[in-house]
């Protein structure tokens, strides 16, 4: 923080998140900005350990409680939205080790419900929502690497590829597996998702 003033300015028409970035990893950092609004110029306290920050190649988020009880949070670029606009409950709930706890298990599985259910509402949801969007980040990890990153209809690359659903989540036998995914190009995703195109019984489109 060496070209910024003290304190830091809060926008005004959205969240306002207090980020590193590691280049040779791609990988950012968040940091808690109601701790680090006042600081002396050139902080060494808004650091991650770079065991922490790796472990977002794999899950997209993970968490890191730092020698101050701060909480680091290590994201992925594809997980940058979801961190940003939870950024301030991640870090205040965080701190909470039942919560910092959940919050890491529910990375890797679905956290056991007697232990979220005894939470709060919003602590609840926010274990909730970082389940949801690691099951989401790690199934399109998978299928797009399974595809080649390539559209399965038009062949096309450019990072214009999403990973869909085969079976629409919510149908009976859907499931957060590669073996329910087919990689497509924006269009032709919305096209499958509509009805207007489909796979046959020998995978033919």
């Amino acid at each position: 923080m060496t070209s910024v003033n003290s304190p830091l300015q809060l926008g005004t028409d959205g969240p306002t998140v207090l980020l590193g970035y590691e280049p040779t990893l791609n990988l950012f950092a968040g940091f808690d900005l109601q701790r680090h609004r006042t600081f002396t110029t050139g902080s060494p306290s808004v650091q991650i350990d770079i065991q922490a920050l790796r472990q977002a190649e794999t899950e997209g988020l993970s968490f890191h409680r730092k020698s101050n009880d701060e909480i680091a949070v290590g994201i992925r670029p594809d997980m940058f939205m979801a961190y940003a606009t939870n950024a301030g409950v991640l870090h205040r709930f965080g701190r909470e080790a039942n919560v910092l706890h959940l919050l890491n298990r529910a990375l890797h599985e679905e956290p056991p419900q007697q232990e979220v259910q005894i939470l709060s509402t919003e602590r609840r949801r926010i274990i909730t929502e970082v389940n949801r969007l690691s099951r989401e980040a790690g199934f399109s990890r998978q299928v797009l690497f399974a595809y080649g990153r390539q559209c399965a209809v038009s062949r096309v690359q450019l990072r214009l590829v999403d990973a869909a659903h085969i079976l629409p989540v919510g149908a009976p036998g859907s499931a957060d597996h590669v073996r329910n995914g087919i990689a497509l190009s924006p269009t032709y995703h919305r096209a499958f998702d509509a009805g207007l195109i489909y796979l046959d019984e020998q995978y033919r489109m």
